[in-house]
């Protein structure tokens, strides 16, 4: 499958982008670990995780609502 790492966050002009391009404030990462017992809807909901349709993840910068600030 070809890769597609569009991003869709309305950085800049609100346009769809590459992830990491133009100010975008996504990155490429390694798809979450739930050994630890965090859901899949923490990873998604409150930290910003997305599996694209190739399989690759990104996410955004930290988030004030991950379990590791409280």
């Amino acid at each position: 499958m070809e890769h597609d790492h569009t991003c869709f966050c309305g950085t800049g002009n609100g346009e769809p982008h590459i992830i990491g391009e133009n100010g975008c404030e996504r990155f490429m990462t390694e798809p979450p670990d739930y050994s630890d017992g965090t859901s899949e809807y923490t990873f998604k909901e409150h930290r910003g995780y997305h599996q694209h349709q190739c399989g690759c993840w990104s996410r955004w910068k930290g988030s004030c609502n991950s379990m590791d600030v409280i």
